[in-house]
């Protein structure tokens, strides 16, 4: 063992010493200058280690644009103990705002397909995340990171239940930043694990938790809890159609009462017409628990087609729409990007990646350059038209 990790700190050592050894004189350079994302992320791990904390957060910012944007599992596994070391350096920062952009980044790497994970790193965020005196951000950001390293490694069911019992530790949090958080966590994970699961191992002892969560003030907290709950009932649903459910008299009492609440409670903010509330949140909130309604009364369950690279991309179900929500949260605009290249999508939505040839990328982008300029001068014109009938309408006024 002593001498596995001696070789191992001395090919990081050695491999720290390559990545920096040409860029030691160019810290000041811009990012423009370098060609490849590999000089790239190489300039943005120099200045994560400089000593300025404006530095580091203007370097992680970028990072994460590269990470949304880009699909780079070789460009990082080359170069992984750096990544790890200087991004576990930055997510122990007294900053906040550097500690969280640090956990969005372990994230974003998971997300490349890169072994980040470590025990050091899961004490780490599980630490911060129970550290009161944290910013609430940051504390909310180690939850879903934390999340998003378990569900992308894949380390088995147990270890998953596991890190959901402790997420919902935090579910009687008054901090709804950290609430909406861990829900949000919890709710990944959840969708990671299959409905028998969820409804023999899970169900009766989360399910007053999340009832519970629907009565808050806060809409973002109730549309999150609001989701978790329309999964756990859609699974209930299925299983008990399809199986005969073997649970002792007091579980089923349990799961009984939670239906009965979940049900009255969706059904009540579904119709909601509180003036507590800005008449863009009321519509917001029906309109979502209108949804989660329909898989408790009609036992219908959310559906939607992507469309990447010619190819139709079925989204069925509960599961997959809430790991879908979650990628959309994580990647932002790069999500079409990753649907294209990412080979871990592919599995979890399950399609077949389609590499499109030179002449069918030139062509899309010709057909994208067209729609453009059609759209442009439709704006065009219809401002036009728009002066046009002001300026009509002053005339008209003035001769009268």
């Amino acid at each position: 063992k002593s001498k596995k990790s001696e070789s191992e700190s001395s090919s990081r050592a050695s491999e720290m010493s390559s990545v920096y050894s040409d860029l030691s004189s160019r810290s000041d350079a811009t990012l423009s200058e370098y060609s490849t994302p590999q000089e790239r992320i190489k300039i943005l791990l120099e200045r994560m280690g400089e000593k300025r904390s404006s530095t580091r957060i203007q370097s992680l910012k970028s990072f994460i644009k590269l990470l949304q944007t880009k699909f780079l599992p070789h460009e990082l596994e080359d170069i992984m103990f750096t990544v790890r070391d200087r991004l576990v350096n930055c997510i122990k920062s007294k900053d906040n705002k550097e500690s969280t952009l640090a956990a969005e980044a372990i994230g974003l790497v998971s997300l490349n397909q890169c072994e980040i994970n470590s025990p050091e790193l899961l004490k780490t965020l599980k630490t911060i995340m129970g550290d009161h005196s944290k910013h609430s951000n940051l504390r909310a950001s180690a939850a879903r990171t934390l999340a998003m390293l378990v569900f992308v490694e894949g380390i088995g069911r147990q270890d998953t239940i596991d890190c959901m019992q402790e997420l919902q530790e935090y579910f009687n949090s008054k901090d709804v930043v950290v609430l909406q958080g861990v829900v949000s966590a919890w709710t990944l994970l959840a969708s990671s694990l299959t409905r028998e699961t969820l409804v023999l191992s899970i169900l009766a002892s989360v399910g007053h938790l999340l009832t519970k969560l629907l009565d808050t003030k806060n809409v973002q907290v109730k549309e999150v809890a609001g989701r978790a709950v329309a999964l756990l009932i859609a699974a209930y649903t299925e299983v008990e159609s399809t199986s005969d459910l073997k649970m002792d008299h007091k579980s089923e009492a349990t799961i009984e009462e939670f239906l009965d609440n979940a049900t009255e409670k969706l059904q009540n903010l579904a119709s909601a017409s509180s003036k507590s509330q800005s008449k863009k949140d009321r519509a917001k909130q029906r309109g979502n628990f209108r949804v989660f309604l329909r898989t408790v009364e009609e036992e219908e369950e959310p559906s939607e087609t992507l469309h990447i690279n010619e190819n139709e991309i079925s989204i069925d179900g509960w599961n997959k729409t809430l790991q879908l929500w979650e990628m959309r949260r994580w990647l932002s605009l790069g999500l079409q990007k990753h649907l294209q290249e990412n080979t871990m999508l592919a599995d979890i939505f399950d399609f077949e990646l389609r590499y499109l040839t030179k002449d069918e990328i030139k062509e899309a982008r010709e057909d994208k350059i067209y729609h453009a300029k059609i759209n442009a001068r439709a704006r065009k014109k219809e401002i036009r038209d728009g002066w046009s009938k002001k300026t009509s309408a002053l005339v008209s006024f003035d001769d009268e």
